[in-house]
């Protein structure tokens, strides 16, 4: 059992704490960090590529990719 002062000090924590997310958003932001760690491993893999002097041809599919992931991005942030 808390006391009165106790009891106070709970409500006023419980009064800052904002209510969680709805879950649909929390999924959207899951998937915007999924996508934006993606992005950015396929950025480093190109980068790579590129200094070790890989064709254009063969970095094709790798920037198809993360123009995707960007296109989704850009979707998902409105």
């Amino acid at each position: 059992r808390l006391n009165d002062r106790q009891a106070r000090a709970m409500a006023g924590l419980a009064a800052r704490i904002g209510a969680p997310a709805p879950a649909a958003d929390c999924v959207r932001t899951l998937r915007m960090l999924r996508y934006e760690r993606e992005r950015a491993a396929l950025q480093r893999q190109i980068d790579r590529l590129m200094e070790d002097g890989v064709p254009f041809v063969e970095l094709a599919p790798l920037l198809a990719e993360k123009h995707a992931l960007d296109t989704r991005l850009d979707t998902m942030k409105g």
